[in-house]
C-alpha cells in the first residue's frame, strides 16, 4: 500500500510540473513578434544602433515585423512632423544593407496640415540580417528610429 502511494505522488508531481510548463507555452526567441519604436530627428546613427540622437521629442513611431517568407513589413505613423511636406522611407538591415550602398528609398508619405502621416512597406530581408530601423527623409528633417532585433 506505501508503494502505491508513493507512486501515486509521484504521478502527481510529474504531472502538476508538466502542467505548469504546458501552460508557459513554448518560449519565444528574442525578437520574435512585431517591436514598436519611436522616430527622433537624428541625422546621426550607427548600423547596429539606428539613430543615436533620441533625447528629443519623438515624430511618431514605426512597426516592425518579419514573416516566414523573409519580408520585413515596416508601418510608419509620422506624429507633428512637418506639415505638408513628402518623406522617404529607407529601411537600414544590419547586417547586410548598412550603409546602403546606393539610394534604396522603398517607400513615401505625405504629411497632412498637422503634420501626420501613415505608410506600409514591405521589403526583402537581407540574408543574416538582424536588427532593423527606419529612416523617414523629408520635411527638411531626418527621423531615425532605433534598431530593433526581428527573427
Amino acid at each position: 500500500m506505501k508503494r502505491l502511494l508513493v507512486v501515486v505522488m509521484v504521478l502527481v508531481l510529474v504531472l502538476g510540473v508538466t502542467q505548469a510548463a504546458l501552460a508557459k507555452g513554448p518560449k519565444k526567441p528574442v525578437g520574435s513578434g512585431a517591436r514598436k519604436v519611436e522616430l527622433y530627428n537624428s541625422e546621426t546613427f550607427t548600423c547596429a544602433e539606428g539613430a543615436t540622437e533620441v533625447t528629443g521629442d519623438a515624430f511618431g513611431f514605426v512597426v516592425l515585423n518579419s514573416n516566414r517568407a523573409g519580408d520585413v513589413i515596416v508601418v510608419v505613423s509620422l506624429k507633428g512632423a512637418t506639415p505638408e511636406a513628402d518623406y522617404d522611407i529607407w529601411v537600414n538591415q544590419d547586417p547586410g544593407a548598412c550603409p546602403l550602398a546606393e539610394a534604396t528609398e522603398i517607400g513615401a508619405l505625405h504629411t497632412n496640415e498637422e503634420g501626420n502621416g501613415n505608410a506600409t512597406v514591405k521589403i526583402l530581408k537581407v540574408a543574416g540580417a538582424t536588427h532593423f530601423w527606419v529612416s523617414a527623409v523629408g520635411g527638411e528633417q531626418v527621423l531615425r528610429s532605433t534598431a530593433v532585433a526581428l527573427d
